[in-house]
């Protein structure tokens, strides 16, 4: 398990942006998180792939011979090696991965109500990059107190197979905090949270908070277990 405050790391000036960088592979993971408070453009070259999520703001890009705009809740996937530009003014979330994880070039647009799909953890927009063939998918989640209520034990939950990276987009009040194997963690826009395969976790605040999660291996519907790993249904 790890966490911290991305925007309470180190900052690297970088052509009038500035990056903060979690050196998550030291740890085990295959991938490793960036804030960009973007300032300009920035190109990059000759990196692994990458998904760039846009936190806040609107930026616009050219990557993999792809050009487009992106605002908040809007993400691309570019593929290894990939040249990559983004410009504009925003917040930029990023997960630089391993190159097994690469897929093909993708968008994806969490607001886009085809990708809301029923989730006892509250209401989810999920981006299957698994599709485009990423080793994982991404979920925008808006969680609330009311969702422990009505799921019962669900809110409490662990995953035999699949580890997650909980990087907070939105908060609503400072009531909002994550308990893992029983520690309360607080939660504010920018917390990761990095929770390997079989890790107890539950996301509780009085007022809704919104969470974008890495899912490693993709989702699976089958694969939530309560404390004693005994199987949650859908």
């Amino acid at each position: 398990v790890v966490v911290a405050d991305m925007f309470d790391l180190p900052g690297e000036e970088v052509g009038g942006s500035t990056i903060r960088r979690l050196n998550l592979s030291e740890k085990g993971w295959p991938v490793n998180p960036e804030i960009i408070e973007l300032n300009g453009p920035l190109t990059f070259n000759d990196m692994p792939p990458a998904l760039y999520y846009v936190h806040d703001g609107e930026i616009s890009y050219d990557a993999d011979g792809n050009t487009g705009r992106l605002t908040s809740r809007m993400q691309i996937a570019v593929p290894n090696s990939k040249p990559c530009t983004i410009n504009g003014n925003g917040t930029v979330y990023v997960l630089r991965c391993q190159p097994e994880l690469g897929g093909r070039f993708a968008v994806g647009n969490f607001d886009d109500p085809t990708e809301l799909k029923p989730c006892p953890c509250g209401k989810s927009h999920r981006v299957a990059h698994v599709n485009d063939g990423w080793a994982f998918s991404t979920h925008r989640t808006v969680m609330h107190e009311m969702n422990a209520e009505k799921n019962g034990k669900f809110h409490t939950h662990q995953h035999k197979c699949t580890p997650e990276i909980y990087f907070t987009d939105e908060a609503s009040d400072d009531s909002a905090h994550i308990l893992v194997d029983g520690i309360s963690i607080p939660l504010r826009a920018g917390t990761l949270i990095a929770l390997p395969n079989g890790t107890l976790h539950a996301v509780e605040s009085k007022g809704p908070i919104t969470q974008h999660i890495f899912v490693g291996g993709g989702h699976k519907d089958d694969d939530f277990w309560a404390e004693n790993w005994e199987q949650l249904g859908k």
